[in-house]
């Protein structure tokens, strides 16, 4: 994909069947590749990359973003809400989730959010925001 060679990437990448979890990283770069190629986001083929093997968080969080920026908060909230349910004490999670809540004006919630991700992770405020 970096080198432009799309045909020889899709073929490649659409031969991935097994093991889930790789499964779920072709369905990813599927989804990377037709976006470099049309400049459209497939969220139906992040949503599966998200769906397939065991929970990813790197995938999860390109697919939530890929929701936001495409105007879809509420959508995106279910799915940190998902993420959080089965692994709560992902600083980064919560910190997506405050400020997806402060965007779609939630203030309280967002608050709420922001002090989950500050208990889960001492170190938060060094390194930084994660964007959104």
């Amino acid at each position: 994909i970096k080198q432009g060679e799309f045909a020889g990437a899709r073929s490649l990448l659409e031969g991935i069947k097994q093991p889930p979890e790789l499964r779920a990283r072709a369905q990813e770069s599927l989804a990377v590749l037709e976006n470099r190629e049309s400049g459209r986001v497939n969220l139906l083929r992040l949503r599966l990359a998200a769906r397939l093997g065991a929970p990813n968080w790197m995938i999860e969080k390109r697919y939530i973003k890929a929701l936001v920026d495409l105007h879809y908060p509420v959508r995106a909230l279910n799915e940190l809400k998902t993420c959080l349910a089965t692994a709560p004490y992902r600083a980064e999670s919560w910190q997506m989730l405050s400020k997806l809540l402060e965007q779609i004006n939630r203030p309280e919630e967002a608050a709420i959010a922001l002090s989950m991700a500050e208990a889960n992770d001492v170190y938060l405020d060094r390194r930084g925001e994660v964007p959104l």
